[in-house]
């Protein structure tokens, strides 16, 4: 039995209601392969925080990849797992057996920055790194850089470099950071377009918080704004009786984000405001998005624990047919009196563990049993597995393996 083909999980359903949700909210099914273990508050920093935690797990995939025979093809397909949206990674290998002048001057500057002798061949250079011409797009721009498969310093990262005056300088990618970078600025372009009103109204009400006292509400001078913003308060009624006093003093900024709701091109607009601008907004959405990602990751608890009421050692109502077919037809019942299969379960992940099955008893000795065998979900238990003393046996879909 190959090890890297074991069976370690069963579920579907689970990944089912997730993805249902997170479509819902304008989030890509991808953000259920991740976690995200950050404190929100309201001190600024929560979008650098998600940024870094995304990119140390993608380091980690990464880590996995170089060392596979296949690693530039799992490279590739990992960049157009993140390109979902309008921002785009686009990867060529620089090494081939008709070399440009400029792939040349790209091995020489990858191989000073990785201090490897510089009479290397260019062939060996590429089975050790692997070079890589990363061309990164989107609505408006169009970016060419050139990486490797192992980690870049971050101070070299979207940089251009040469390794002396007389050649043309080379922009820098770090692999994880760009890839980082694009999945998170299709997730915002996503999520900020489906839930433009709600952060706009968000928006709204901080600036009114901040600008407002019992009696008056202090509104822009400029007519644009002024005109903007009091459209706003009368939507949701918010005046409540208050006057309504124009005042030169407001910071413009948090308008001008307010205005982003009102644009279509949204991801544009956030690359033009300047650094704080831009900090201040992604770090609102941030909080807003992670929020609406726990209470996600609740309701498809909460939905799971539904669809899943009968007790452990009860068999459920109202199994598919087809589950049903492969519950009277398994390897299991060569050695349990019955098996119950949960309608979560990926019937040809079944398929695969029966042939496990199959090989574990060939190389130990298992006697059969008059207990029954059942895969369901045992969230309330919060163990990976039960046996009961009267001969029933249960793993849990999502922990087993």
């Amino acid at each position: 039995m190959e090890k890297e083909k074991r069976i370690t999980s069963l579920k579907k359903e689970y990944e089912d209601i997730m993805q249902k949700h997170l479509s819902k909210a304008g989030l890509n099914e991808r953000l259920m392969n991740f976690k995200f273990n950050i404190k929100l508050s309201n001190e600024p920093g929560v979008y650098q925080k998600l940024f870094n935690s995304l990119r140390n797990q993608f380091k980690k995939l990464l880590e996995k990849m170089i060392y596979e025979q296949q690693a530039y093809e799992q490279i590739v397909d990992f960049a157009e797992m993140v390109s979902f949206g309008s921002a785009k990674l686009t990867l060529r290998r620089v090494y081939s057996t008709q070399m440009s002048s400029k792939d040349f001057e790209v091995f020489d500057l990858l191989k000073a920055l990785r201090k490897v002798p510089m009479n290397l061949s260019e062939e060996h250079f590429n089975e050790l790194y692997c070079p890589i011409e990363v061309t990164y797009t989107n609505e408006h721009v169009q970016l060419e850089g050139y990486t490797y498969k192992e980690p870049i310093k971050s101070t070299f990262h979207n940089t251009k470099r040469r390794i002396n005056r007389n050649l043309y300088s080379y922009r820098l990618y770090d692999l994880a950071t760009i890839l980082t970078n694009v999945f998170l600025i299709n997730t915002f372009e996503g999520f900020i377009k489906k839930n433009n009103q709600l952060i706009q109204f968000l928006l709204g009400h901080y600036i009114l918080q901040r600008y407002s006292a019992e009696s008056i509400i202090k509104i822009p001078v400029d007519a644009e704004f002024k005109e903007l913003y009091v459209r706003f308060l009368e939507t949701f009624d918010l005046i409540d009786g208050r006057e309504l006093v124009e005042f030169d003093m407001i910071d413009y900024s948090f308008l001008e984000l307010y205005m982003l709701g009102t644009k279509e091109s949204t991801t544009l607009l956030i690359e033009k405001l300047s650094y704080q601008k831009r900090s201040f907004y992604l770090d609102f959405v941030t909080t807003e998005l992670l929020s609406i990602l726990n209470l996600i990751k609740q309701k498809t608890d909460e939905e799971a624990d539904q669809r899943n009421s009968a007790r452990a050692f009860e068999t459920k109502k109202n199994i598919n047919q087809s589950t049903l077919e492969k519950m009277s037809n398994n390897k299991f019942l060569s050695h349990f009196s019955y098996v119950e299969i949960d309608d979560s379960v990926d019937l040809k992940k079944f398929h695969a563990l029966e042939k496990e099955w199959e090989w574990f008893t060939e190389q130990v000795y298992i006697p059969k049993s008059s207990g029954t065998f059942r895969v369901k979900k045992l969230g309330r238990h919060k163990a990976a597995g039960i046996y009961f003393p009267h001969g029933v046996t249960c793993s849990n879909v999502k922990s087993i393996g």
